[in-house]
């Protein structure tokens, strides 16, 4: 995994790989270790995904204030 810094505070940009082989491929989302600089003391408590048809569709972003604010991981696999 590698991170970028964005030039909005507190986005990064969590780069991964895939490993590709005969039987398809995988391509770590998570690891608790590679990412506890950016967690904190935070912890996982759900993994949500969404699919979206319609380009342009962000689904899942929700404006929060503390202390019911949520840190957010987004992957956008495709656009």
């Amino acid at each position: 995994m590698n991170l970028r810094q964005t030039k909005i505070s507190g986005v990064l940009i969590v780069e991964t790989t895939s490993f590709n082989d005969h039987r398809g491929a995988f391509t770590r989302f998570y690891c608790e270790q590679e990412l506890s600089e950016v967690m904190g003391k935070r912890r996982i408590a759900q993994i949500n995904h969404s699919r979206n048809i319609n380009k342009g569709a962000v689904r899942g972003l929700h404006y929060q204030q503390p202390p019911y604010a949520e840190m957010k991981l987004i992957r956008c696999l495709k656009g």
